[in-house]
Parts: structure tokens; sequence; C-alpha cells
């Protein structure tokens, strides 16, 4: 649930950031009337990053290609490893259901041999036969 949650959010951010970096159409839109020099809708928060010094490197360190691609690379790697993890639990399942099934059939087999065993049949007694072990 923690590699869905942040494979999830690692997306949401990508995707952000590719939007906002690109620039909007010149005809139409909500920014056509903005569009003095080379605006794009990410400026306004990238001038609010400016202020704070400190705050726009960790925000420039963040979406360098130095990190953003070994983590992207780790987050694929996670999850790859988090689903063959559920592949392999969910054919332990299986197998372990079809051994419980058998299970069931090798002790309804063995009450019914059980069962067969205890009850002496009828035919045998009735011709005066002995049984198998007793002595006359």
């Amino acid at each position: 649930m923690v590699a869905k949650l942040i494979s999830f959010v690692a997306v949401t951010l990508a995707n952000t950031i590719v939007i906002g970096y690109m620039v909007p159409s010149r005809e139409c839109g909500p920014f056509r009337l903005q569009l003095e020099g080379d605006f794009r809708p990410w400026s306004p928060v990238i001038n609010i990053l400016k202020a704070k010094p400190w705050v726009y490197s960790v925000y420039e360190s963040i979406v360098s290609s130095q990190i953003s691609i070994p983590v992207a690379i780790i987050l694929m790697l996670a999850s790859y490893y988090y689903y063959s993890v559920a592949q392999a639990n969910r054919a332990l399942v299986d197998t372990l259901r079809h051994l419980l099934v058998l299970e069931g059939h090798d002790k309804q087999y063995l009450f019914a041999r059980l069962n067969s065993l205890r009850r002496p049949s009828t035919g045998s007694r009735s011709r005066g036969s002995t049984m198998v072990g007793t002595r006359n």
C-alpha cells in the first residue's frame, strides 16, 4: 500500500511539473492574456520559490536529472518487487488451497475405509466363516 501511495505521488508530481512547463496556446485558453515574453503556468510558483533561496535550491536539486532519474528507477524497481511478491503470494495461496482440498479428499477416503473395516459385512458371517486372524 505504501509503494502504491509513493508511486502515485511521484507520478502526480512528474505530471504536474511537465504540464507546468508547457507553453500554453497563444490564441486561446486561460493564459492568453498573460503571454508576455516566455510565460508558463509554472512561472508564478517558481517566482514564489525564488523568494527563499534555500527553498529554490532544494527545488532545483529535486527536479534535476541527477536526482529524479535514480528516484524514478528506484520506484520502478520497488513497484516490480512488490508486484512479484504479490504474484508469488497468490501462487502460494492457490497451492495451499489445492493441498487443503486434497487433504479433505484423503480424510474422506480414510473415514470411509475405517467405517468399512469397523462394520463387518453380514454376508460373510451368515456363511459361517470366521474373521481373519482369529482362531476357532
